[in-house]
């Protein structure tokens, strides 16, 4: 029978034990049992299962059978400090329960004795700082009293085959920080340690990349390069293998980008892009570009005066134009005026600069009128920042890779527009938007001059 007790001695639930109880651990409100769930294959082998009580909401988790090889008993269970299940078996290996392939080996506390009866009593584990807490026995399995003991923090090394090597060492590394990331993600940890395990882990993969490519295994290289979880990363990997002349794997690599990559609705597609260049993306034709400002009337004294300082300058109108009347003035009928005798040579020299003068102005005139029609019919296209950011990289691709083909280019530059941070991509839609013609200054024409 287990019998549930609370701090203040209320009797608050019991219930039967689905077999033999050999242990009982709890961490917050889990409480775990590992029972005999029945006999072993021979009889030098325990069966052992755990069950996970949740006590605030009485719910029961499904058994979970306890691995324990010919020989073996439980040395110790607990939970760790971010509250997974652990044990130890009476070889001093320290198995940790995850949520992705369950018990998982974590430490062998015998790799760190000197002597066959020296052991290491555990204490406790932790994950995030991926160590096991633990006291030095010599000569025997439990601590002695006297002397105090001394408590020894022992490295998680998982039993990975070739660590003397380093593909085994890195590989090793890789599986510690995966599960280093997923246990900080469990207790809710959001901060510069995450990021730098997220970043130390991308780092493994892509030295793991490399050594493959380098031994020229690109199956590997491929198994390696689909663990890869951010376009960034797979984009590393496949400038690498272009760079060390590994253009199959680089193709398979990009395929598998191709193939992983979701659907973006912020950036276009490379297809896109390269039936944008040339011509590059048109625009809807914006109402407001075909409103052209007109210029208020002005009061007759001001217009005189504008006519007084610049006699040149003319504003357009649509309304015909008309000679302008002369100013009515009041004249003295009893005043004799007399009669200018003018030579018909200053008469005909006269005109003559005026008709010259007027016929300059016609082709000024024209001249600005023709260059206002063709800059209206041909509006600059405008441009987006993923089109910059090609033209501007095309030339480096092509050193690079000179053999690359037109859609090829073009992908390769809008991968790497991607990856860029997101700081970058708003710089480059900043330029392109600078660059665009707004609604005004689209609208704003030459002014001839008469």
């Amino acid at each position: 029978m287990v019998r549930l007790w609370t701090l203040g001695g209320l009797q608050k639930a019991v219930w039967r034990a689905p077999g033999p109880v050999v242990a009982l651990v709890a961490c917050g409100r889990s409480l775990a049992l590992i029972y005999h769930q029945g006999a072993g294959v021979t009889a030098e082998r325990q069966a052992l299962a755990v069950v996970q009580y949740n006590v605030g909401a009485g719910v029961l988790g499904p058994p979970i059978p306890v691995p324990l090889a010919e020989r073996q008993r439980l040395a110790w269970a607990g939970y760790t400090d971010e509250g997974s299940l652990a044990y130890v078996d009476s070889d001093g290996v320290v198995s940790i329960l995850g949520s992705s392939y369950g018990w998982t080996p974590v430490c062998n506390t015998r790799d760190n004795v000197k002597n066959q009866s020296d052991h290491y009593f555990v204490l406790g584990v932790s994950e995030t700082r991926q160590q096991v807490r633990a006291l030095l026995c010599k000569g025997s399995r439990y601590p002695a009293t006297l002397p105090r003991p001394v408590m020894v923090m022992l490295d998680f090394s998982l039993p990975f085959l070739g660590t003397e090597s380093e593909k085994g060492r890195l590989e090793e590394e890789l599986w510690r920080a995966w599960c280093l990331e997923e246990a900080l993600q469990r207790v809710g940890e959001e901060g510069r340690q995450l990021a730098d395990i997220s970043n130390r882990r991308q780092l493994l993969l892509l030295k793991l990349f490399a050594l493959a490519a380098k031994a020229e295994r690109e199956v590997r290289a491929l198994d390696v390069a689909r663990l890869m979880d951010s376009e960034r990363l797979i984009q590393g990997a496949v400038e690498y293998a272009s760079k060390s002349r590994r253009l199959v794997l680089a193709q398979r690599v990009e395929r598998l980008l191709l193939e992983q990559e979701s659907p973006l609705q912020s950036a276009p597609t490379a297809r896109q892009v390269c039936q944008a260049i040339p011509p590059m993306r048109k625009r809807e034709p914006d109402p407001a570009e075909e409103v052209v400002l007109k210029p208020k009337p002005l009061h007759l004294s001001r217009k005189r005066t504008a006519d007084v300082m610049s006699k040149d300058v003319s504003l357009p109108s649509d309304e015909p134009r008309t000679a302008p009347e002369p100013p009515v003035t009041r004249g003295n009928p009893f005043k004799v005026t007399k009669q200018s005798q003018e030579s018909p040579v200053e008469d005909g020299a006269t005109n003559g600069i005026k008709s010259q003068k007027d016929a300059g102005a016609s082709r000024r005139q024209m001249t600005l009128q023709f260059g206002a029609a063709r800059s209206e019919a041909a509006p600059a296209a405008a441009k987006s920042g993923v089109q910059l950011y090609v033209e501007s990289v095309r030339a480096t691709l092509l050193e690079e890779e000179p053999d690359l083909a037109e859609d090829q280019l073009v992908s390769r530059a809008v991968a790497r527009f991607r990856s860029l941070s997101q700081e970058e991509r708003a710089e480059w839609n900043g330029r392109a938007k600078r660059r665009s013609p707004s609604p005004v200054q689209a609208s704003k024409r030459p002014r001839p001059v008469s």
